[in-house]
């Protein structure tokens, strides 16, 4: 029975991966709208738009992009002023501009074409991870979406059981091609395989789903990350990460990340990486910010605040981000940082305690973590502190 639908959701429209020797600080959202178009707007209707409707607002079915299966929300073609009228119209409850999302990766420390011997990386060990193992829960049967760059399906270290791209043709319509290396690493955080070489993961023995909603040069916008989301929900996964975030209070996010929360889904968002090395300011970025969402902090090695870990209010947990050792595209590994890693620690320990306990709620699950977590210090930095998966699984 699937009562927790865990999106991790490292949610960011400029992703920052950051290394170790050197954390990147552009706070530069003006570029964020670089790719997208000036004529694709969302668009939710109070009911089903018919011919009737957009017709009478001088458009025709040519004009809608996209259709999602959920909440009469489309994604249509519409000039600036074609869209302020729409937003007076009654029978449209909002419309804002689709917004580009770019992923810009960190140089990942290749170790090349494989692993001569099996490593259980720090963060597993930091919470405790082998532990939950040696109890027999491996995340089995649990099935973990990755919305992010798409997953090496090919990779010996992973069980990619399905895909799917928001993008058509060439290498972007490709969901098991991961042109930046992001989602590729973040599913070996989550569930690489205990198979005796490579690297291990959080919960070994899940099912990954790969939903690709950023292009092969990292770029992609609300929408596709819109339709990563429906698409993981269709499919009755359990968990879903993604490795983003917004960089403006969006509607529609708000939404389809709500619209994942009734769906027995727990939303999970990293705080994002532009916190500063002493700390200060609520700087936590969206949708972490939402309420129906948890935000995640990083930590390094020494269960240390993370210097790019975003802080504020809204942290709930913390999980390792820095110098995280994962499987990258063409069965080799690198070591990335970020919230984005620190995130999918948490999806694989979602995925442990679905496996454990299938039929507690969202909320029982989420408050595990966080009743169970390690306090480590100043909540505006660590939340509830940092996650044991013993103890929640416990």
């Amino acid at each position: 029975m699937k009562k927790v639908l865990f999106a991790t959701v490292a949610m960011f429209v400029t992703l920052l991966l950051v290394s170790t020797s050197a954390f990147a600080k552009s706070n530069d959202n003006s570029k964020n709208d670089k790719k997208a178009s000036d004529e694709t707007y969302i668009v939710k209707f109070d009911g089903p738009a018919g011919n009737g409707l957009l017709k009478a607002n001088g458009l025709s079915k040519e004009d809608i992009k996209h259709k999602f299966d959920y909440d009469n929300v489309y994604q249509l073609k519409l000039s600036d002023k074609k869209a302020k009228q729409l937003k007076k119209h009654p029978h449209v409850e909002f419309v804002e501009k689709n917004k580009t999302a770019k992923v810009d990766p960190m140089k990942g420390k290749s170790s090349g074409s494989g692993m001569s011997a099996q490593r259980i990386p720090y963060g597993l060990q930091n919470i405790h991870a082998p532990q939950v193992h040696n109890q027999g829960v491996t995340g089995k049967g649990v099935d973990v979406a990755v919305v992010d760059s798409g997953v090496d399906a090919s990779h010996e270290d992973l069980n990619v059981v399905n895909s799917f791209s928001a993008f058509n043709g060439g290498a972007n319509g490709d969901p098991s091609y991961d042109g930046v290396g992001h989602g590729t690493h973040v599913a070996g955080t989550i569930a690489a395989k205990d198979n005796g070489y490579g690297v291990v993961g959080v919960a070994p023995d899940a099912n990954i789903h790969s939903a690709k909603v950023l292009d092969s040069q990292g770029y992609g916008d609300y929408v596709t990350i819109g339709r990563g989301i429906e698409w993981a929900v269709q499919n009755n996964v359990d968990v879903i990460n993604l490795s983003l975030y917004v960089g403006q209070d969006s509607q529609f996010i708000r939404d389809v990340t709500r619209y994942a929360n009734n769906n027995g889904i727990a939303v999970i968002a990293a705080s994002g990486n532009y916190g500063n090395p002493q700390g200060t300011g609520d700087n936590i970025k969206l949708p972490g910010r939402y309420e129906q969402v948890m935000s995640v902090a990083a930590s390094d090695r020494n269960n240390y605040r993370a210097p790019f870990s975003c802080t504020g209010p809204a942290n709930e947990i913390t999980a390792p981000g820095v110098d995280t050792l994962s499987t990258t595209p063409n069965n080799t590994y690198g070591a990335m940082s970020g919230t984005s890693m620190a995130s999918p620690h948490i999806a694989g320990v979602a995925a442990l305690i679905e496996q454990k306990y299938p039929n507690e709620t969202t909320y029982q699950h989420r408050a595990r973590m966080n009743k169970t977590a390690e306090p480590l210090g100043n909540p505006w930095w660590y939340g509830n502190g940092l996650v044991q998966a013993d103890r929640a699984v416990s």
